[in-house]
């Protein structure tokens, strides 16, 4: 993955600090691939982790529970999306459980959150937002949460006071590449593979 080392590393870096992140920017800037390609790589090689990687569309707490499904042998996906619908601390309980049973970190990734408002309706918003945003309250936790959203949406994330913080708490803005970022990405991977453009 190439041309965007110092978002990728920023984002590491903050992630360490603070436990949920917000990737913002334009539709087609690269938010998805720069988790997916840059940040998940790179998680990776600093230890074990856990990567729970969904994307919300209509129904959020099913696309959840499909994603946990694989995590927890033996609990089918409707089992855990009782669970979840249950509270908002339902998922947070669940993560930390999941964490401490593999002895991992472990990183809710949540992609395309404008997705919550586009498809799904106001209350499943606010509940599936309360549900993220409980697992991402302590730093000394071994949870993260991590979400990608296009800018235009970026303010109805704080559906009440309550929430603000959590939230606008870590935004990471990233942009479209540069010209010279645009031909790194292009270039490199070619290259490493022992081609070049003509």
């Amino acid at each position: 993955f190439f041309g965007r080392e110092s978002e990728v590393a920023a984002f590491l870096e903050r992630l360490r600090l603070q436990p949920l992140l917000a990737v913002v920017g334009p539709s087609g800037a690269g938010k998805s691939s720069l988790v997916r390609a840059g940040v998940f790589p790179r998680l990776r090689e600093q230890g074990p982790w856990q990567i729970v990687d969904l994307r919300p569309q209509g129904r959020p707490f099913r696309a959840l529970s499909v994603a946990l499904a694989t995590l927890f042998p033996g609990e089918t996906a409707g089992d855990i999306q009782q669970d979840l619908e249950s509270g908002p601390a339902a998922l947070s309980l669940r993560l930390r459980r999941l964490a401490e049973a593999t002895s991992t970190r472990v990183l809710l990734f949540v992609d395309q959150m404008e997705e919550l408002f586009t498809l799904a309706g106001p209350d499943v918003a606010k509940r599936f937002l309360a549900a993220v945003y409980a697992c991402a309250d302590d730093v000394h936790d071994p949870l993260r949460v991590a979400y990608t959203l296009r800018q235009d949406f970026l303010d109805r994330l704080a559906f009440e006071p309550q929430m603000s913080a959590a939230a606008f708490g870590g935004i990471i803005v990233v942009q479209r590449p540069s010209r010279e970022g645009l031909a790194r990405i292009l270039r490199q991977p070619v290259q490493a593979r022992g081609y070049r453009f003509e």
